[in-house]
């Protein structure tokens, strides 16, 4: 911006010194030469060509401020185009990864979904056998040791289960 305003500045300038020039140059033609008026057409004209090639310097600069502005921009887009790639591999190496563990776990899901009645049959078994393993050991008699006074004479589990047993 900066730049285009200079430009615009010079213009206007070499604008306001032509305007004098074509009126040194109506004076000129009108035959009233004043001797200080050839010296300005000439200092003008010097200062004309000077300004226009300091405009040329500035819109060269323009143009390479310009080109080189485009060339970080285009590097900057090549920069965030590459990272924005390999953001986006990422994330896809991520969701595929995420998705290969969530169907490995629906997997494990079904599995156990499928495993569960037999399960529960088997811990239904298992209740059934314990309550029978209960209700057989309450039936049964202690080991007693041999009393004190009756040295021969002892009672064994497993023979009063026996005779539980028999009697079922």
């Amino acid at each position: 911006m900066q730049l285009q305003d200079k430009i615009a500045s010079l213009e206007r300038q070499i604008e306001a010194e032509k305007k004098r020039e074509n009126n040194i140059l109506k004076d000129i033609n009108n035959m009233k030469i004043n001797p200080n008026h050839a010296a300005s057409i000439y200092e003008l004209e010097k200062r004309a060509n000077a300004l226009q090639k300091e405009i040329e310097m500035l819109r060269e600069e323009n143009a390479n401020l310009r080109a080189e502005r485009i060339t970080n921009r285009t590097s900057e887009n090549s920069r965030l185009s590459d990272l924005l790639k390999d953001y986006e591999e990422r994330i896809e190496r991520e969701v595929e990864e995420k998705y290969r563990v969530m169907r490995n776990k629906q997997k494990e899901i079904a599995n156990l979904r499928d495993t569960l009645p037999g399960l529960k049959a088997a811990i239904s078994e298992l209740e059934c056998d314990k309550q029978k393993l209960e209700e057989h050991y309450r039936s049964c008699l202690l080991y007693t040791s041999p009393s004190p006074r009756d040295l021969s004479t002892s009672r064994m589990p497993s023979s009063a289960c026996k005779k539980k047993k028999k009697k079922k």
